[in-house]
């Protein structure tokens, strides 16, 4: 069958009747239609009747003698049309159609080109030039609004970095107060508007490939016209068709097709390189969207603000123990005031209750540990902190030290089988362990206290154990109230006190799989007993924390420049008491009993030790106002790469500049001729038009205008068998 083809054969330009209707248009447009005959006027007015509505009679098939009369009718019509074109040619004294087209772009020889009306094609060009700009430019002012509208702006605020603050910082990302789906909403619109633009881009650019077909056909040796499959190729890539270009791409590429295939014009390859670069856009279009899904996150970000209502979370010591005078209260502190009313006295007890329980309302104990130092500190109720109100406050702390002396104090075992101890560590501590309490106990230092058989304590002013820490005006020697002795003044308190502790406890008391014997720190004497002395100092703290996102934060300590803190534990002790038993004490001693080691016992008796000071001092405590507030408002956020974003926009501006430049070549298209009905005849209307023209009376002017299409007098069907083939035929309606 290859073997058989033939050629096409090019026929010349006054003997085919496309080419001749073309010429008549072309040099009709030319003359202004000055030179149309009035039967040729009137023929174009009964030829804007379209084959549509061309029709006579009721619906009925083609007969034989039907399908002769029109075959005589158009021969007699194709006749008169050529008599008629050789009429209108003969002024033009020879000159071929090339020159027909220069003419029809210039108005004499040599003269300027003549400019064409570009008005008219506004009304084809709009609606895709809507079409493409209209819809990017929805998805930039989309895109531009989000930003600059939701765009979080956010300030790092009093303390550390609030949540999400680091991201904003990151110079390739933005953040949108706005939720996912939101912005996914929006820019996945992007890649669905590029998928429906390129019937609207390449429709813009039929008037291009309008142009060129007629050039070419002015110009049949220059081998520009396609073939009529290279015609369908056209139209249907004109139209955007997927099929049609992939059959361009197979025909193109194909070898075999190659070889045997006519060569493809100039207007074909553009128009399907053309196409190429609109799906190859949508697909970078699609790239750029789904670029944009991968990158984008959602995260916590807390916009911080200012707080107006400062609130009282920070604690220092309160009014009535500011304002109390110690020595009108006998030299005892504010935690003993005889001074004030009963239900007042109740209510600070009744806190130091709740404090050592870790049960007040109000406040409770946090145990601070670092490298530095080991102290208990008193901050408000965490529980009922909001997490997103920071503040920096300050308030009371207390530090204990403790180390091992037992090495000091000349340990002895004696008695009834060696049950007792006897300990010497100064003039002012010295005592018998193991002892069983008697009021008139004569075997205690006088200002020392005896909480039990198995635990002596004692308060002194420096760290030999010489100047026992007198402050309320005790006797020296018989630990009773002294008139005589002098109440220590506000000015002469220590803020670090010395205090020493003798304890005992049995062996059935230690850690499992533990052996203290060979421990210096404690004595064994012959019983399964250990005996243990602590020299301890503890001191107030002022402290400066930041309460942060729920945590504590920041803190900062320093000693407090006076005694008055401190004295509100000591103050409290009365010396040469030997009934005074202390179920905190014991709790201690049972705690710190159960360590590896004596170093690690005085580690943990002053780690325990001053949270009991501080349930105390606690108890006597009052709100400060916070020194800084803010509050932070925590939102979800769309953290979105800025790269991905730009590559969107960049997509979106290639469509919008693309439209510009396909109007840009439309309206040049315009400047040069009219080729509005050459452009309608690239379309199916177009084609569906000559090839119902084919079998009826052959029609001349311009192809009516689809929206003036009234009457459709004529219908389309098929004929034929399915061995046969089918061909169409056209009938009345």
């Amino acid at each position: 069958m290859d073997q058989n083809r033939q050629s096409p054969t090019r026929l010349p330009l006054r003997s085919a009747p496309a080419f001749r209707d073309l010429r008549n248009n072309i040099r009709l447009n030319e003359l202004n239609h000055r030179q149309r005959t009035q039967p040729v006027e009137a023929d174009r007015d009964a030829g804007s009747q379209t084959p549509y509505s061309r029709a006579a009679g009721s619906r009925s098939t083609f007969t034989t003698s039907q399908q002769s009369n029109i075959n005589s009718r158009n021969e007699s019509e194709t006749n008169v049309l050529i008599q008629e074109n050789n009429d209108i040619a003969a002024p033009l004294n020879g000159v071929q159609p090339a020159s027909i087209i220069h003419e029809h772009r210039s108005s004499g020889g040599g003269g300027p080109m003549q400019h064409y009306s570009r008005r008219p094609i506004w009304d084809d060009i709009w609606l895709p030039l809507a079409c493409i700009h209209g819809s990017m430019l929805l998805e930039l002012c989309c895109l531009a609004v989000l930003i600059s509208v939701y765009k979080v702006h956010g300030e790092k605020g009093l303390f550390s970095e609030p949540q999400g603050w680091r991201d904003q910082a990151q110079p390739s990302y933005i953040l949108l107060n706005v939720p996912a789906t939101w912005l996914t909403f929006v820019t996945s619109r992007a890649p669905q508007f590029a998928g429906m633009l390129a019937g609207p881009l390449m429709d813009l650019w039929a008037w291009k490939i309008a142009q060129s077909m007629v050039e070419a056909s002015a110009d049949v040796e220059e081998n520009g016209l396609p073939t009529v499959y290279q015609f369908s190729l056209l139209i249907g890539i004109a139209l955007a068709s997927f099929d049609r270009l992939r059959r361009w791409t197979s025909y193109r590429s194909c070898r075999r097709q190659r070889k045997r295939a006519q060569r493809s014009p100039k207007l074909l390859n553009r128009a399907g390189l053309l196409l190429y670069l609109w799906l190859f856009l949508m697909g970078l279009t699609f790239a750029a969207d789904t670029l944009i899904h991968y990158t984008t996150a959602t995260i916590e970000f807390h916009k911080v603000s200012q707080s107006g209502n400062i609130q009282s979370q920070g604690r220092g010591l309160s009014q009535r123990c500011l304002t109390m005078d110690r020595i009108e209260n006998y030299g005892w502190p504010c935690s003993l005031n005889n001074l004030e009313s009963e239900d007042d006295y109740l209510q600070e007890h009744n806190e130091m209750l709740f404090l050592s329980h870790n049960s007040s309302e109000t406040s409770e104990i946090h145990f601070f540990q670092s490298n530095v130092s080991n102290f208990a500190m008193l901050l408000p109720k965490t529980s009922t902190l909001s997490p997103y109100v920071d503040f920096r406050a300050s308030t009371i702390g207390v530090e204990t030290r403790c180390k091992p002396i037992t090495y000091r104090c000349n340990l002895t075992s004696w008695g009834p089988s060696d049950l007792y101890s006897n300990f010497s560590c100064s003039p002012n501590f010295w005592g018998i362990l193991g002892k069983t309490i008697n009021q008139t106990d004569s075997d205690l230092s006088p200002l020392a206290l005896k909480v039990g058989t198995n635990l002596f304590v004692a308060f002194f002013a420096d760290e030999e154990f010489k100047t026992p820490y007198n402050t309320v005006g005790y006797n020296t020697t018989t630990g009773e109230p002294d008139s005589s002795a002098p109440i220590w003044t506000d000015d002469k308190l220590q803020n670090e006190v010395r205090v020493t502790f003798a304890a005992r406890f049995a062996s059935t008391a230690i850690r499992a799989g533990t052996d203290l014997s060979l421990d210096a720190g404690f004595y064994k004497g012959p019983n399964s007993v250990y005996d243990i002395i602590l020299s301890c100092s503890y001191q107030s703290l002022q402290v400066n924390y930041t309460w942060f996102n729920g945590t504590i934060q920041d803190i900062a300590f320093e000693p407090v420049q006076n005694g008055t803190i401190s004295e509100i534990w000591h103050g409290r002790h009365v010396p040469h008491s030997v009934t005074g038993e202390s179920s905190s004490l014991q709790a201690i001693l049972a705690q710190a009993a159960v360590q590896p080691s004596s170093t690690a016992f005085a580690q943990a008796w002053a780690d325990l030790y001053s949270p009991v000071i501080m349930a105390t001092v606690g108890g006597v405590m009052a709100g400060r106002a916070n020194e800084l507030q803010q509050e932070r408002s925590p939102m979800l956020v769309v953290k979105l790469w800025i790269p991905a974003l730009t590559s969107l926009v960049f997509c979106c501006l290639c469509y919008i500049v693309a439209g510009s430049i396909l109007v840009y070549l439309a309206l040049r298209t315009a400047s040069l001729g009219d080729f509005s009905d050459a452009r309608t005849r690239l379309g199916i209307y177009g084609i569906a038009d000559w090839a119902a023209s084919a079998n009826m009376t052959r029609q001349t002017g311009m192809l009516c205008k689809e929206q003036k299409i009234e009457n459709e007098a004529l219908l389309v069907g098929f004929a034929g068998d399915a061995t046969q083939g089918y061909h169409y035929v056209v009938q009345a309606n």
